[in-house]
């Protein structure tokens, strides 16, 4: 009897697990996704374009409660790719992201906002050793 009672409440757990929990994991393809960035220079006369080849982003999705979705990207710093390969190098230098010490730029979200049908991220990004 003892037996047929665990196995009911562990099958109780597991399906009352799994209807509480319905965030969902997506990994990002970096084969087709770009982080780029845009930077004004020169007063506003020209613009630099460039992206990081080389990171990853985690998406936690959970439809039913917005705010126990997350975003998590850690980018390779000396992946900088601006098409210029002298800047770059100065780019990855002591003068700008250090790559050599701080090889990862890390994001974490601390909470997600819906705006009609779109998310955003808000949290906290840094260079780490």
């Amino acid at each position: 009897m003892l037996k047929k009672n665990l196995m009911a409440l562990l099958l109780f757990s597991t399906v009352t697990a799994a209807q509480v929990n319905t965030a969902r994991q997506y990994p990002i393809d970096t084969n087709h996704s770009t982080v780029g960035f845009s930077v004004s220079i020169m007063d506003g006369l020209s613009r630099v374009n460039g992206k990081f080849t080389d990171f990853t982003v985690t998406l936690t999705n959970d439809e039913k409660d917005i705010t126990k979705s997350s975003v998590n990207v850690v980018i390779k710093a000396a992946s900088i790719n601006t098409g210029i390969p002298a800047r770059d190098t100065h780019l990855r230098s002591a003068d700008f992201f250090d790559a050599e010490k701080y090889p990862e730029i890390t994001f974490q979200s601390k909470r997600i906002e819906k705006k009609g049908k779109q998310l955003f991220a808000l949290g906290t990004s840094r260079c780490t050793e």
